[in-house]
């Protein structure tokens, strides 16, 4: 599925979900019920649940970074090399 098709169910899911949670903020003024005021705080529920997911994610992703010997290798080929210079300019510099 190209990225344009799922940007329009995505965007179609989110009407759809949008107009049904208006009817159930209409309907939870129109009678008190304790069921549908529940359901017009499950927004907000959801949210604070994807606010976790993602804190979760982030936080795994730079937990378990995954290393690559290939630059890995590079890496401290370079830092010798850096030693090595920093050695020779020492050796070169007068006291």
């Amino acid at each position: 599925m190209n990225d344009l098709k799922k940007g329009k169910l995505v965007s179609a899911l989110l009407i759809a979900w949008s107009a049904l949670y208006m009817v159930v903020v209409v309907a939870s003024y129109l009678h008190d019920s304790k069921w549908i005021q529940t359901g017009v705080s499950i927004p907000g529920y959801l949210l604070v649940v994807f606010g976790c997911y993602s804190l979760w994610t982030v936080g795994f992703g730079l937990a378990t970074f995954p290393e690559c010997p290939r630059a890995l290798h590079d890496l401290g080929k370079e830092i010798r090399a850096a030693k090595d210079d920093l050695s020779d300019r020492r050796k070169k510099r007068p006291n």
